[in-house]
């Protein structure tokens, strides 16, 4: 991974020193984004399909799986070609069964997925209001799963962690110092990834 970063550098760095027109060094970019079926989003279906199980017959079942995953991203743009920075995307997912007599819990299991990365935006063209760019990350997605179970008496947390990248080639922005954009890729911010954004 850190060969990564520092190849991830090292490209921004020589960009930074190709393009010496129409710069927009000193920008600071706040994204925010919700995103359709992300990639730990898998994991999440996985935890409900097995915390749903039950064999009672006197039990009601639920799940929340909400594919949905917000993503906070702050960047800096370098030059007008490329911006590093950092992200954060957030999912979650859950799944309970109750007794139909008391609605008492039998059983539950939860699981929330945080995915903090590095990433980078190269900006591919601009054309009046509209930018079409490339979107980059790589990082770790940290796992907090809890489980309760009336049979056992009592709870167990457990904690996981994984690399995780962001690889969404085609995205468009629809206007400049603050705007609009969607990004279409795979990773933690979701298949389609559609926020808004603002510079200072």
């Amino acid at each position: 991974m850190k060969r990564f970063l520092m190849i991830l550098l090292a490209a921004a760095m020589v960009l930074s020193t190709t393009t010496a027109t129409a710069q927009q060094r000193g920008d600071w970019q706040v994204r925010g984004s919700a995103g359709v079926l992300s990639l730990p989003d898998i994991f999440g279906v996985i935890v409900v399909g097995f915390g749903s199980i039950d064999s009672n017959e006197n039990v009601e079942q639920h799940e929340f799986v909400p594919l949905t995953s917000p993503t906070v991203e702050v960047n800096y743009w370098l030059n007008d070609k490329v911006a590093l920075g950092g992200s954060l995307s957030v999912g979650c997912a859950a799944s309970w069964s109750k007794f139909t007599d008391s609605g008492q819990t039998s059983r539950s299991v939860s699981a929330v997925y945080p995915t903090i990365c590095l990433s980078a935006q190269t900006r591919y063209f601009r054309k009046g209001n509209v930018m079409m760019y490339g979107s980059w990350g790589v990082g770790a997605m940290t796992v907090v799963v809890n489980q309760y179970d009336v049979d056992n008496g009592g709870r167990e947390t457990s904690l996981g962690a994984s690399l995780m990248g962001n690889i969404y080639p085609v995205c468009f922005q629809f206007g400049q110092g603050k705007g609009l954009f969607v990004e279409l890729g795979w990773g933690a911010k979701g298949v389609v990834n559609v926020g808004g954004c603002f510079n200072f």
